[in-house]
């Protein structure tokens, strides 16, 4: 019997970033790091582990590769209604039996460099393990619209409108639920406006990271030498988020979330080598009356 178990958000940054890595579909930053063994040791030891941005094939061979037995992530597949290149990058790893689940998109139009993007919503309902009666847990992950410009937030509020919408359909008081991803709105400050829109989003989630507030985009080029690469000017932001809301029961109870994946994976190179522009956030959680 489970007595516990821990989940991991992560932005994998396996997009393209020029057009010749698109239409090869392959060509990743740093594609090494992705196979490096501290970045596996800590997706493998994870029960869950749920990705953004597994998108070229480096990405896509990488999130195969993974010991979990359950596997399940979005087509990358092109589609021309409405016309969209490559699919949301989104992906779960899981230890447990997955019973059930599905895929939703945000709709269009989404704005700026996105604006072809396929940006949706992944769920899987899992069970803790195969003993009568065992907590269920709705793990849902996204990646939201990016950008601090006013077409991007306008874009951002009505994705955050779906989402909730998506949660309060699949949500039941008798289950756990956690939301997590690249929510790409800025929670480092509790009192902005996107923020509260987010967390009003998700009626009765607890933000697990919110004590902490630990930044997961930092491009500063003493911080993250491969955000800093392409993002030197961008604004230091807490995007990546764990939300979590325990059932009615009490029978899941949250203990601890913490960031990850924020050194280098290899600092004898020059610039060091990191797992990603975003650091990651990996969370535990008990059952309650076991262990």
């Amino acid at each position: 019997m489970v007595a516990s178990f821990s989940l991991l958000t992560f932005n994998a940054f396996g997009t393209a970033r020029s057009a010749s890595s698109f239409l090869r579909w392959r060509g990743i930053e740093d594609p090494e790091r992705l196979e490096h063994p501290s970045l596996l040791e800590l997706i493998e030891s994870t029960t869950i582990a749920c990705f953004q941005e597994i998108f070229l094939s480096e990405a896509e061979e990488f999130f195969a590769r993974l010991s979990h037995p359950e596997r399940h992530a979005d087509s990358n597949a092109t589609e021309l209604r409405p016309l969209t290149f490559g699919g949301s990058g989104l992906a779960i790893a899981s230890r447990f039996p997955r019973i059930a689940g599905t895929i939703a998109r945000y709709a269009p139009p989404h704005t700026h460099a996105e604006r072809f993007a396929r940006k949706g919503i992944l769920h899987a309902r899992l069970a803790i393990d195969d003993s009568p009666g065992a907590p269920l847990v709705d793990v849902v992950t996204t990646h939201l619209q990016a950008g601090n410009g006013k077409a991007a937030i306008r874009v951002r509020e009505r994705q955050l409108r779906e989402l909730g919408l998506f949660v309060a359909a699949i949500r039941s008081p008798d289950r756990a639920a956690i939301v997590c991803g690249d929510f790409n709105v800025d929670a480092l400050a509790h009192d902005a406006f996107e923020y509260r829109a987010l967390c009003d989003a998700l009626p009765g989630f607890v933000d697990l990271g919110a004590e902490e507030n630990a930044p997961t985009f930092d491009p500063r080029s003493d911080r993250n030498a491969l955000a800093h690469r392409f993002d030197a000017d961008h604004p230091v932001q807490r995007i990546d988020c764990v939300f979590f809301r325990a059932p009615d029961d009490g029978s899941i109870v949250a203990d601890h979330c913490e960031l990850v994946l924020d050194r280098p994976l290899d600092e004898r190179r020059s610039p060091p080598l990191f797992a990603s522009d975003h650091f990651g956030l990996r969370a535990t959680f008990r059952v309650a009356g076991r262990g």
